[in-house]
């Protein structure tokens, strides 16, 4: 099976769409929000913050336009 590092042009077609519409890389992370109140003690919303942490990276990617998995594996 080809693999290519994350960024380099899309290698093959996608099987389902018969064409090169660009590839997308799943990432699980971990990201904090502030939950905002008010002094009454009802919701105000929420601020997402900026940090996030990569909990893993799948290595087989979907196609950008169908969102099948692609036959090749990217490496970060």
């Amino acid at each position: 099976m080809i693999e290519i590092k994350a960024g380099t042009p899309q290698p093959l077609d996608c099987p389902n769409c018969k064409g090169k519409f660009g590839y997308q890389i799943p990432q699980r992370i971990q990201k904090y929000v502030d939950l905002i109140y008010t002094k009454e003690g009802e919701d105000d919303g929420c601020v997402y913050g900026e940090h996030e942490k990569i909990l893993s990276t799948h290595k087989r990617p979907a196609c950008a336009n169908c969102v099948k998995t692609l036959p090749f594996k990217v490496r970060m």
